[in-house]
This record gives structure tokens, sequence and C-alpha cells, in this order.
């Protein structure tokens, strides 16, 4: 077997071919990889190669079905996406969109941005409960002066009257994958808001943990807002290191960062996280924190910077 890896390939894909087909419990799948992975043991202990590698591949089949029913019964039955697919929901005219803002309003350099977890959705005359990610925009009219709820805040429960679809990417080569990058922001539809009067507020509940996070991050930006409101080019760069919001950087800057092999500086990864963790130990230190305890205060420090920022594979990762 010239190719080891080519076989095991095939069979991942079969296995996940097969349950397409025929669909069951990831259980199910999960028992036959355990007694193909054993069987296999048993025939290598005996000698009988051929035979162990007939159940290895069955194993690999075995664990492709699981690794799509794993991620199937993750995903709720009553998400956007399988709404969509059982034709239950029809995107062809604008609908009531039901949920909670995910963060604060931002204010981009075109527009507003609101991202709201949906909770229900209105189609057909028929109030649906729903699970997903909204991400509505309203952008700039000289004409028409942008006007909403200046007080709306993370964790709010608003409606939105927008026609939403799924993003979809340009077929050109090479082009950015933008749904996968939404898909990753838990973003599965998007829209445009005609007015901000589309959009109001129904209620206030009591935030979660990650929602006053969010609130947190509102505040500081709106702070850097209020102190560099005269330098947009410093606020844009400070919004990227500080926060990982790189949406008001120019290719401009970024040029010049990259030019200059300092641009990982502008983007929050493991230096920002070395350099708090530094702070906040010598801190704990200078309190005369024991050991113990200070490592727990950076932990929980980087922990609440980590909900705070908005790029934050990198921030995990580190």
């Amino acid at each position: 077997m010239k190719l080891p890896a080519l076989w095991i390939a095939a069979a991942f894909a079969a296995g996940i071919g097969t349950i397409t087909r025929w669909p069951h419990q990831p259980l199910t799948y999960a028992a036959v990889a355990g007694l193909a992975i054993l069987a296999g043991a048993i025939l290598i202990w005996r000698s009988f190669l051929f035979a162990s590698g007939i159940c290895a591949l069955t194993a690999w089949t075995a664990l492709g079905g699981l690794s799509l029913a794993i991620e199937q019964a993750a995903v709720p039955a009553n998400h956007v996406t399988r709404l969509l697919t059982a034709n239950r929901i029809d995107l062809t005219e604008p609908l009531r969109w039901r949920g909670r803002l995910r963060e604060d309003p931002l204010v981009m350099p075109w527009g507003r941005r609101f991202e709201i977890d949906i909770e229900q959705v209105e189609s057909g005359g028929e109030i649906l409960t729903a699970n997903g990610g909204l991400r509505a925009n309203i952008y700039n009219n000289p004409r028409q002066p942008i006007v909403v709820d200046e007080t709306l805040r993370a964790g709010d429960r608003v409606e939105a009257l927008v026609r939403a679809r799924p993003p979809r990417n340009f077929l050109d080569p090479g082009a950015f994958d933008i749904h996968g990058y939404l898909a990753r922001q838990k973003i599965d539809l998007i829209g445009s808001l005609k007015s901000g009067e589309l959009l109001r507020l129904v209620d206030r509940p009591a935030p979660t943990l990650l929602q006053r996070l969010a609130r947190m991050r509102g505040n500081l930006l709106a702070r850097l807002d209020a102190l560099f409101a005269g330098q947009p080019d410093r606020e844009a760069v400070l919004r990227a290191m500080l926060l990982g919001d790189r949406s008001f950087v120019d290719s401009e800057t970024v040029t010049a960062f990259q030019k200059t092999a300092v641009y990982h500086v502008l983007v929050v990864a493991g230096l920002h996280v070395g350099a708090l963790a530094v702070f906040f130990f010598w801190l704990g230190l200078k309190f005369r924190f024991s050991v113990g305890a200070a490592s727990l205060v950076t932990l929980l420090a980087l922990a609440a910077y980590v909900g705070m920022v908005q790029d934050r594979p990198p921030i995990l990762r580190a």
C-alpha cells in the first residue's frame, strides 16, 4: 500500500456519503467504529494483516459517518439553515425577525451594523421559533440620515423587518470565502435595512455574561471614539490593536505595517496576550498576592479580554 492516506481519505469520504443515504444516530457509527478497531487489533495480534486492514478501513468509514452525524446533531432542528432547506421560510420578501442583539450597534465607516441572535421569525403569517445569527446593515444615505434608537445595547430584544439572505461567495478564482468567514462568526443570514425605523426595541431582558462583555467592549469603543474624534487614523489603529476591530483600517495603513514587518502589532494575537499576562501577574504580585492567586487573576483577566475582542481565534491559541 504505497499511498495509505489515499485509502483512509476514501474510506472517510465513503462514511460521509453513507450517512447521507442511510442516516443513523451517532452512537450507531461510534459502536461500529469501536468494534472495527477492536477486531482489527485482534487480527493484527493473530497476524491476519489483510483482514486487519479491512477492519481499519471499516473503522475509518464509520468515523466519517460519525463526524457528519455529530455535526448534524450539533445544529438545532429549528436552525434557520434547516428551516430554509425545509422551505419553511420564504426569503423572497421582507420578514419580521425577532431576537437579541449580540453586540452593541456598531458604527461603521459606511453606516451601522446590528448582529442579532434570532429567536423568532414571522413567515407566511406563521410565527416560527428559530435559531441562528442575522447581520443587518444600514448604509449611509446623504439624502436620508440614519435614525436609530441610540439606547440599544447588547442583550436587548429587537424586531427587524428586513429581507435577509444567506451569504454567497463570488465564483472568481481565489475569491475570499465570505460564507465561511461569516459562518465562523455564527452569522447565517445578512440583510440591509432600508431605514432605522424598521428595527425597533421590544424589551430589555437581563443580559447574559457574554452580552455584558459585549457591552464593555461597546463602552471601550465609544471611549476611543470620544478621545480621538478628530484623529480617525489613530483611532482606527487603536481599535485594531486593542480590540481587534480592523473595520476602520484602510489598505494603505495595512500595507505600511506589512512593509515594516510589524503587522503582528496591528493584529490582536500572542503579543497582546503576553503583554497582558505580564502586566496582570506583576500587578497581582505588587498587591502581595500569592503566585497562585496572581495566576488566577491573570487567567480571569485574559478570559474577560477574550470575551471582548473581536478576532478571538489568535487569542485563544495564545
